[in-house]
Order: structure tokens, then sequence, then C-alpha cells
């Protein structure tokens, strides 16, 4: 509660040009790491009394990124016989010429009329391609630090028909997964565009705004795992957008039935008047609650407050609304856990599997998870196994086939785990040696990982998602409980 406060006295502080009391200094720092998640030093750095270090250095990279990408770009626009569209990133800066600050970003978005030659002439200038096709996107490619995602569309998200009728009170419920109502292409978005160099164009406040609110829903719903789900500078961006003078809103209101983003505005709506009082424009509520779906799943989960949990940084919150079994171990003795497909403890989809997973932890000055399945046969190339502590650059990921994980997500990390060959079962070791436990941990005696099993046999799917909170306790203080 107190993290979500203070967010909203930063947001609301920054559009009223108010600075902060001199004595807010020490709570900055304290909340370094959360005003860093939701990327607000540019705006902290407006309302802040005395600089802080940390932030200081923030903002001197973010320049130095930006610059860099312009220094790309403008070597991209000699190869272009059409012009490309950034969107997202520095793009709002562009577009409020300066009242949006400059962010962070760890990519340029781009659009293009001819997205496969883009690639192609990228592959040829030696960009090594990360990621490959999905719905919305062509490639993803890396050279010498810029990161470049070309993009098919822009998508409009969508909650399925009948999303109103799932049970607040079952966090595990099930109805069709997310769908794109619209599709954003490229000539659209270059039909709302200004140009910022010859051949380099940027949505325009009205397209920026559709994008912003679009990305952000999107953003939301697919991202209930991760904290946060989505960063709060995106919504302090919408406001700012809102004030300026060239922000029309009967234009705006055309866009949104056009690509049918209703319910991405009735979601910023929400939001903007929970810290702003404030709405983008008026629009008929036909939306009561906003669920999250459960990645890789048709599962809805319902938030019991929608701003406190846009705002919340900590893994351990995601964990606990999974229903997280707290559990407590000593070095002396290993935890097991066993899960099986048709208990209910553990959220389960396709029960027409018989399997038994257990889970076994020992954690002394290194921290050892060994995962068994059974029975088993043989690995396929569609299985995945992901256990999940918290963040992008902690997340395990385990494939039947790493071409085609590599495929879907790009460069993922498992230099910390491995499948053990045993006779009709499978079983995967992780360890995490002493040195880069920290990575991993929620704090010096605490570990939360959200694991996720999904088996593929006979032309049927198994998935299992099994939520764990657990504590290192002295094996003296555990013998006494």
């Amino acid at each position: 509660m107190e993290e979500m406060a203070w967010l909203k006295r930063i947001m609301r502080s920054v559009v009223h040009k108010e600075t902060m009391a001199p004595d807010s200094n020490e709570h900055f720092k304290a909340m370094l790491s959360t005003i860093s998640r939701h990327k607000l030093e540019p705006y902290v750095k407006e309302v802040q009394c005395n600089d802080i270090p940390e932030i200081e250095h923030r903002l001197t990279r973010v320049k130095e990124q930006y610059q860099h990408h312009i220094t790309f770009l403008k070597k991209l626009r000699n190869s272009l016989d059409k012009p490309i569209v950034v969107v997202k990133g520095f793009s709002n800066y562009h577009a409020a010429e300066g009242r949006v600050l400059l962010r962070e970003t760890s990519d340029l978005d781009i659009l293009t009329y001819d997205p496969v030659k883009l690639r192609d002439d990228l592959l040829t200038a030696g960009f090594v391609e990360k990621k490959t096709e999905t719905d919305h996107e062509l490639s993803e490619l890396e050279k010498d630090g810029i990161l470049v995602d070309i993009h098919k569309f822009v998508p409009v998200a969508s909650y399925p028909a009948g999303i109103e009728e799932i049970s607040v009170d079952n966090h595990w419920t099930t109805a069709e997964g997310m769908f794109f109502s619209g599709e954003i292409i490229y000539s659209d978005i270059a039909s709302h565009s200004i140009e910022i160099m010859d051949k380099v164009l940027v949505p325009n406040v009205n397209m920026s705004l559709l994008i912003s609110c679009a990305s952000m829903f999107r953003d939301y719903i697919t991202s209930l795992e991760d904290v946060p789900h989505f960063k709060l500078i995106n919504l302090l961006e919408i406001y700012l957008l809102m004030q300026e003078p060239t922000f029309d809103r009967a234009a705006f209101m055309q866009l949104v039935r056009k690509y049918q983003a209703e319910q991405s505005i009735e979601f910023t709506n929400k939001l903007l008047l929970e810290v702003y009082d404030e709405q983008l424009v008026h629009l008929e509520e036909n939306l009561k609650r906003f669920p999250q779906i459960l990645f890789w799943s048709e599962k809805w989960i319902v938030p019991q407050h929608l701003l406190q949990s846009v705002c919340n940084t900590y893994f351990e919150n995601v964990l606990e609304m999974l229903g997280a079994e707290q559990k407590q171990l000593d070095e002396l003795h290993p935890l097991k856990i066993t899960a099986a497909s048709r208990n209910p403890k553990y959220p389960t989809f396709n029960d027409d599997f018989d399997k038994q997973i257990t889970v076994e932890v020992e954690w002394t000055d290194c921290l050892h998870i060994s995962l068994e399945m059974t029975p088993f046969d043989q690995l396929h190339d569609h299985d995945i196994f992901r256990f999940n502590f918290g963040s992008s650059r902690n997340k395990i990921f385990l494939f039947g086939s790493e071409e085609r994980g590599a495929r879907l997500f790009g460069e993922t990390f498992n230099d910390y785990a491995k499948f053990v060959s045993v006779e009709e079962k499978l079983k995967i070791d992780i360890l995490i040696p002493s040195e880069d436990m920290d990575t991993y941990l929620l704090d010096q005696h605490r570990v939360g990982v959200n694991i996720y099993v999904e088996k593929h046999e006979h032309n049927k799917q198994f998935s299992m998602y099994i939520p764990l909170l657990l504590s290192k306790i002295s094996a003296e203080l555990k013998s006494n409980i």
C-alpha cells in the first residue's frame, strides 16, 4: 500500500510541476528499485530537490542510448525506399516536442512498408536474429548494442466474450483466451505520423495515444507473472500526451472505433481516474473488472485491487495471489513436494493424463532444485519446462526442442539447468551457485518460484503450475517448531 501511495504521489507531482519536500529524498533512495522498475527516473529528477547519483547515472545512460539509436537510424535511412515508423520508445518524446521526456528503452520498435526486406537488409549488414516470427512481430535482431524489433502490425488486444461472467472468487477461471480485435498496420500509422528526419517517422499524438493504450493493456493482460505488469511511465506519458494541444478527442475516438480498442481505453480510463481524477475520453463502461491471463493457458485471474496490482513490484505478492504454498527448509533437510495431475491442489490443465511431479529443493551454500515426472516416455519438440524466479533475467527454460525454444523466445538462459537421463522418468536438475544466488532470491532467506510444466504426448497436452514460496531457517530453529 505504501508503494502505491508513493508512486501516485510522484506521478501527480510531475504533472502539477510540484517539487516534493526535501525530506523526500531519503524516501526516493529507499524507493530506487521501485522507481527503476517503473522507469520513472526522468520524472523523479523533475520533482526531487537534490540530485541522487543513481538516478543521474541512469539518465546519462538514457541520453547515450538515444544518441546511439539516432545515429543508427541516420545510417539506416540511406538504404530505405520508403519511410519507416518508430513506435513506443522515444516516439512520444518527439510527438510531444520534448514535453514527454526521454525514457529508457530496450529496443527500437519499427514498422515498415516491406518488413521482410528490412530484416534481410539488417542480416546482410551483420545483425543477428535473436527471435523469429510471431503473430505480430516478424523478427528481433541485434548488433553492437542495437536491438531492432520489426513489427508486422501493432496488436489491439481484447477479452473474450463472456469475460464478465467469470467468478471473482475463483482465481483459476476458464474462459477463451485473449484475442486481437484490431491490427494497426504500417500504412495507417504512417498516415498519422510526423517526420523526425528524412524517411524516419513517429506516430502523431492521437496515434501515439492509441498505441500506448493498446500496448499497456496487452502487457497488463499477458504479464501476470512479471512485476510490474507494465511500467507506470506508460500511464504517465499517456496523461502528458492528453495535455498536448494537438490531441483531438473526436479524431482519437474514430481511431478507437476503427481498431476496436474500446477495452484498452476503458482500462486506461480506470487507471487515469485512480491517479489523476481524469479520463482520456468519455466511454461507456462495459467492464466491471480487469482479469489477467495465466501465460500458456486460458485461465484468468481477477486481481483484488487494480491500481495496487499494477504498482506492485514484489514477486511474492504474485505468488501469493496464485495460491503459493509457503514452506520452510533448512540446510540439513531437503524439502520434497509432490503434485499429482488429478489433485486440485495445483492448477492442472487436461487431467486425462495420470502424471506425478515431484519437486525437491536443497538450499545450502547453493540452491539445488530437482523435478521428476512419472510416467515418462520421451521428450516432445513442444515440451516446455520453465522456472520463473520473478523477472526476465532469472527465468530458466528447458525445451523438448532447443531450436523451437530459440525461435519462440529468442535467447533463453538455462546454464544452470539440464535434463538428466533416468529410465521411465523425466528429471530436471537446476543448480545455482552461491555467487549467483542473489539474482534468484527474494531476499537473503527467501526464494519464490513458479514452475510451469507443459508435456505433449499422443497429440494431447498436459500442463501444470506449481507456485512456491520457500523460507530458509536454521536447523536448530526448525527442530523447535
